[in-house]
């Protein structure tokens, strides 16, 4: 009976220590959470402190502060690397910078982590230099751009629309005229360089840049018309035509020919008044059936322009197309040839529409009784050539300009002097609204 009681009194001794460490372990615990919450609330208050003193921006080498309390210590870095005698660097570049600042702020044993952003000022030196390069590196870069890999004809050079900014083109290898360069039509394919000089702010850069020349016998080619005049006759008549025949060819996009026309019955003719004396002519053509040109419609007679005046050869293509953009009644097809006679190149030609009253051209009324009726006027000045009164011609003046009317003719059994006294009066009309903007 004693040594039973003598256990159970060991075991509920037991039982009494070990609650006893038990609690006491609880209260240790709960002790260094309190304490170490203590601690970072110490630390965020020294560092919102510390924050207080750091700069927003640098522009010269800075001492970071020290902490308030040899008690914290803290450790700056930037982008990993530690800030050695807390000194932040700086470092001179040619625009602003943000710089992360990390900051190890520790106490007790314990430590916390922040980030600051501090604005690296720019070198004004650096900048001006940086601004300048730009300026440069934008001006080639256009310049480049603009030149294609290859050229295949005359290429004006590229102006630069930067301000202050002027460029010049020099070449050892191909003729400069007026900034343009002058496609010299070489035999092969041609490599050649030109020279580019940059100025800006009084500073000059250059850069060569290679052109490409594409060889004769790959330069596109636009449709060509061949004519061919009986017995090799010479075209040299404004009033008669030569007979012929027309072949007309065109070329896809490999330089592939295919004709289009082959032999087509035809007859030619000079066009014009004070074209006729110029080196290069102008040309009427007349087919013996109505035919087709580069159109979905056929007609008869067509127009060869020589544009011998015109050194571009484009302000008359400019005009119609403008017409055409403005959706005018009637405005006369355009095409570019390569006009040969005879075996002969005669040179670039616009074949056009012959402006005449026909349902595909100038669609008006024709053989009518009344005054308002449709009418085809031209301003001719070549009535002063001869003798007003010796003209064959059905015309009017207003103020010193020559109206001829071409439709209707006045043969026809329709019409009467009464036409001829409207369409003066209307044009009058409209002449005194555009001189006085009535």
């Amino acid at each position: 009976m004693k040594k039973i009681f003598l256990v159970v009194l060991i075991a509920l001794v037991s039982s009494v220590t070990l609650t006893a460490c038990v609690e006491t372990d609880t209260t240790t615990t709960t002790m260094d959470l309190t304490t170490r919450n203590t601690i970072y609330d110490l630390i965020d208050q020294e560092y919102a402190s510390l924050a207080l003193q750091f700069p927003t921006q640098i522009d010269s080498d800075t001492i970071l502060p020290e902490p308030s309390s040899s008690a914290f210590s803290v450790k700056y870095s930037v982008e990993g690397v530690i800030l050695e005698n807390q000194v932040l660097s700086f470092v001179k570049l040619a625009y602003d910078k943000t710089i992360v600042l990390s900051i190890e702020l520790s106490y007790q044993g314990l430590y916390n982590q922040y980030e600051y952003e501090i604005l690296q000022i720019r070198d004004e030196e650096l900048y001006s230099i940086e601004q300048t390069n730009q300026i440069f590196d934008l001006s080639f870069s256009e310049v480049i751009d603009a030149i294609p890999y290859q050229i295949y004809s005359d290429f004006t050079l590229p102006s630069i629309d930067i301000d202050g900014v002027e460029v010049e083109y020099q070449s050892d290898d191909i003729l400069i005229y007026r900034n343009r360069l002058v496609f010299p039509f070489p035999e092969e394919m041609e490599i050649v360089y030109v020279n580019v000089d940059v100025t800006y702010n009084r500073e000059t850069r250059s850069t060569t840049i290679p052109v490409r020349l594409s060889s004769f016998d790959q330069l596109p080619r636009i449709p060509e018309i061949h004519i061919t005049t009986t017995g090799q006759a010479e075209i040299d008549s404004n009033d008669l035509y030569t007979d012929g025949t027309l072949d007309l060819i065109e070329f896809d996009s490999m330089l592939n020919p295919t004709m289009t026309l082959d032999a087509k019955d035809m007859g030619i003719r000079l066009r014009g008044n004070s074209t006729l004396y110029m080196p290069k002519k102008s040309y009427k053509i007349k087919f013996d059936s109505k035919t087709a040109m580069f159109s979905d419609y056929k007609e008869k007679d067509w127009v060869l322009l020589a544009n011998f005046a015109d050194q571009t050869l484009i302000r008359t293509y400019l005009a119609f197309d403008f017409a055409s953009e403005l959706q005018m009644e009637f405005s006369p097809s355009t095409v570019f040839v390569d006009l040969y006679i005879n075996d002969v190149y005669q040179g670039n030609y616009m074949l056009t529409d012959q402006v005449e009253v026909t349902n595909d051209r100038v669609d008006v009324e024709e053989h009518s009784t009344e005054l308002d009726t449709g009418y085809l006027l031209e301003w001719d000045a070549k009535i002063y050539d001869t003798s007003i009164d010796h003209s064959d011609e059905n015309y009017f003046f207003i103020y010193g300009i020559p109206f001829v009317i071409k439709s209707p003719d006045w043969e026809d059994p329709e019409y009467s002097i009464d036409q001829l006294y409207f369409i003066e009066d209307y044009m009058l009309t409209v002449y005194l609204t555009l001189r006085d903007g009535l």
